[in-house]
């Protein structure tokens, strides 16, 4: 049982909409942020409604879904921008969502994984103390020559080279900007982050730089949870989807509960 609010809100460069899920027998005085999948040109508040409602009653805890700008009308770093806008604004208005400004987490999926890691430095870098980043199936850079982008990039796949280079370049306008650490957060200063929930899948072209991404945040002293499915790919079918959901329901609850 949730109690499901529309908002728009107001961002530096855009009015941004979210939703706002609070179960109605609230357990977990925390509030998860979510980012959605879909390329950074596709993807939706509405289209990641069942996942929201899922994860919001299984965790016990605030979920505000974000609706940042998309590709290839709002180039990078418009959804950077509006990711951290929102995640401002949870944090300004915490007491109200029913939640607690120290006990709030990110989470994306695909892209939205992307844009959770980036906004979980920026936070840091802003005097924002996150409880933890869940990130499933993450895009962390541009990276065609890692084994499984050469493997599970092939055509066929559910997500191919073809593709990522699509949605990379809509949403870059120029390759040269898969340096800069807004787009691929293994460029940064990994210090200090909030512990992650890196979970990756054994088919999928991004497999490699999500479990690199993992490494590297254990190399600075940043617990880490690294999770590989086998035997799926980039798309995760419904019964797959739930078991991922309810591995990361059960890990944002327990760091809320903390």
């Amino acid at each position: 049982m949730l109690e499901v609010k529309d908002v728009v809100i107001d961002g530096r460069e855009a009015r941004i909409p979210i939703r706002i899920y609070k179960p109605v027998d609230k357990k977990v005085r925390g509030i998860v942020v979510y980012y959605h999948w879909g390329g950074f040109v596709a993807g939706s508040i509405e289209e990641s409604d069942a996942e929201c409602r899922f994860v919001a009653e299984n965790c016990g805890c605030t979920m505000v879904s974000v609706g940042y700008r998309l590709a290839p009308k709002h180039r990078f770093p418009a959804a950077v921008v509006d990711s951290f806008d929102a995640l401002k604004w949870v944090y300004e208005h915490a007491d109200e969502l029913g939640g607690d400004k120290n006990n709030i987490c990110v989470m994306g999926v695909s892209a939205g994984g992307n844009l959770a890691a980036v906004v979980s430095i920026l936070a840091r870098d802003n005097g924002i103390k996150l409880k933890c980043q869940a990130l499933v199936l993450p895009v962390i850079g541009f990276d065609p020559y890692s084994e499984s982008a050469r493997v599970y990039g092939e055509k066929g796949n559910p997500l191919d080279m073809d593709s990522i280079i699509g949605f990379t370049t809509q949403y870059l306008g120029d390759l040269k900007e898969a340096f800069n650490p807004l787009f691929t957060p293994i460029l940064s200063n990994l210090k200090d982050l909030p512990p992650a929930l890196i979970i990756t899948a054994e088919r999928d072209a991004l497999r490699d730089q999500g479990e690199t991404y993992a490494k590297k945040l254990r190399d600075h002293g940043v617990p880490v949870i690294s999770i590989r499915i086998n035997g799926i790919g980039h798309m995760l079918d419904e019964r797959h989807g739930r078991f991922v959901n309810l591995i990361v329901a059960t890990y944002l609850r327990e760091m809320l509960s903390s």
